[in-house]
């Protein structure tokens, strides 16, 4: 990376893949999916996983630069759909069967009856 970009794009850090530089930005405490503040509440910090995610950069319109962004990710954006009771879970396990099912905790606990 050129001192000139360094200067410009203070927490960047670079990660060199076979000849090409791809920046890695630091966006802190938002969520790499949906841009919310994970420290703003509580449930959202505890529940909140470090996260890495590819995005673009566009300078003046017309330079494109390719950029991994580090951040974390809140509940709402890790949540899968229970393939059961279609409901949104943290809290699943994936079933070993053709095909394979995610299950919710509910849903797991009502089997298990």
């Amino acid at each position: 990376m050129s001192e000139e970009l360094q200067q410009h794009c203070g927490t960047c850090t670079t990660q060199v893949l076979k000849d090409s530089v791809i920046p890695n930005i630091s966006i802190g405490d938002l969520c790499t999916h949906c841009g919310k503040n994970t420290m703003t509440d509580d449930d959202l910090y505890v529940n909140r996983i470090p996260s890495w995610a590819d995005g673009k950069v566009i300078l003046n319109g017309d330079v494109i630069l390719n950029v991994t962004i580090d951040g974390y990710m809140c509940p709402e954006c890790q949540a899968v759909e229970c393939d059961e009771c279609g409901e949104s879970t943290l809290d699943y396990e994936i079933q070993d069967t053709d095909p394979p099912r995610l299950l919710c905790a509910d849903c797991l606990n009502k089997e298990g009856e």
